[in-house]
């Protein structure tokens, strides 16, 4: 019958077959009755889970009745299971911040080392920019300045040089409103100091490990006399370059000389602290190294190129606290004329905390032997109202001999 039909006809019975086919076979892929969509289905049996090992169990938590000794510690490997006692040779992982630790108790200790050997391991700052320590920058808003029967001075607070080591402080009232401030550094050492309600320093002294102790500032050991202290014309019997000694680099004897040499006259009694500090006379029985640093205008940061007079004043000091623990240094402040009288009281206290700074972050000399005090423009070097670089500068006095008397 196909031979009757025309070539057209053919064409379309053909796809008319191919057609069904494919409908046919479209069947089978359809979806199943409804009947047989609603019936449930049978889900594959669950894989029994696996119990977690014993080393993988939570710890209990400890009983709160339970001495925290008997606790166990995370950093502590459990030594009851068989195979983890720790053995003997095992060191717990240093903490950050170990390293600077144990560099500054060897600052601490007394070093016999050669001096060479010495300044090749001690840190030295970029020579670009300010002194590391010097960020941030002592601060000139928290300095008080105190006016009292015409005398204007700014109350210079060491307190907060003690704690940039990770020391643990602790402060105590005690009555007539003193307060007792104990620094517990990590090498063991304690600073003790008792200041008194005005808050002047009363009593300082240093506790070693072993129980020795070193006392540092004693004010009652200074008689009690509030009338002002006269004194006469000062007489020099030496050269005045060996009384006030530029603390250049070139001259290293001159100034180990002079923070040495004993006073220039007699002692009558012990002072006090506060006395030294707000008397120029009294101080001026000591000989005095002037370091005249190139502080920036209005600034207390020190330019890092300065590290070379300070090293001059830094290895001296350590020599000498190192042959006499108590000895104490007096770091004085200094400014120009221009700006107004309290402003350059709180920036020369602040440049002489500066300086007291640097000596024991890079010299390893410890905060407790040095003692800090602005006079700002009261002490001019240069007479002029104009602005001088000379007049910025910083004096370091050896006071123990006032403090003791001149013993």
């Amino acid at each position: 019958m196909e031979k009757l039909l025309t070539p057209r006809a053919r064409d379309l019975l053909r796809q008319t077959e191919e057609r069904k086919k494919r409908q046919q076979q479209g069947n089978t892929d359809r979806k199943p009755p409804r009947a047989e969509r609603d019936r449930p289905r049978e889900r594959p049996a669950e894989r029994p889970r696996q119990r977690p090992d014993d080393r993988n169990k939570a710890k209990p938590k400890p009983d709160r009745e339970t001495p925290r000794a008997e606790r166990p510690r995370r950093d502590r490997p459990d030594t009851s299971r068989p195979g983890a006692e720790r053995r003997p040779d095992a060191r717990p992982r240093p903490r950050p911040g170990d390293r600077r630790d144990d560099a500054r108790r060897k600052d601490r200790r007394r070093d016999d080392r050669p001096r060479a050997d010495r300044r090749r391991e001690r840190p030295r700052p970029d020579r670009g920019g300010e002194l590391e320590f010097s960020l941030p920058i002592p601060g000139l808003d928290g300095r008080v300045i105190i006016r009292k029967d015409g005398d204007i001075t700014v109350r210079s607070r060491d307190d907060e040089r003690f704690g940039r080591d990770r020391s643990d402080r602790t402060v105590q009232r005690l009555s007539n409103g003193r307060t007792r401030v104990v620094v517990r550094r990590p090498n063991g050492v304690s600073v003790i100091t008792v200041r008194d309600s005005d808050g002047e320093i009363v009593r300082r002294i240093r506790r070693m490990p072993d129980g020795r102790e070193f006392v540092l500032i004693d004010n009652t050991r200074a008689r009690r006399d509030h009338r002002p202290l006269d004194f006469r014309p000062l007489y020099l019997d030496i050269p005045r370059d060996r009384y006030i000694v530029e603390g250049e680099i070139g001259r290293r004897p001159q100034v180990k000389e002079a923070l040495r040499a004993r006073p220039v006259e007699p002692v009558e009694r012990p002072y006090s602290l506060s006395e030294i500090r707000r008397n120029e006379r009294l101080r001026a029985k000591m000989r005095r190294v002037d370091l005249s640093l190139t502080f920036a205008f209005n600034s207390a940061a020190i330019p890092a190129t300065q590290y070379d007079r300070l090293e001059v004043i830094g290895d001296t000091i350590a020599d000498e606290i190192q042959n006499n623990p108590s000895d104490v240094f007096l770091i004085e402040g200094h400014t120009d004329a221009p700006g107004s009288y309290d402003y350059n009281l709180r920036l020369s206290d602040a440049r002489a905390e500066s300086v007291a700074i640097a000596l024991t972050e890079y010299f390893g000399i410890p905060p407790e032997n040095l003692v800090t005090q602005g006079y700002g423009e009261a002490y001019l070097k240069i007479d002029t109202l104009e602005r001088e670089p000379l007049n910025r500068r910083v004096t370091v006095r050896r006071i123990t001999p006032l403090l003791d008397g001149g013993r």
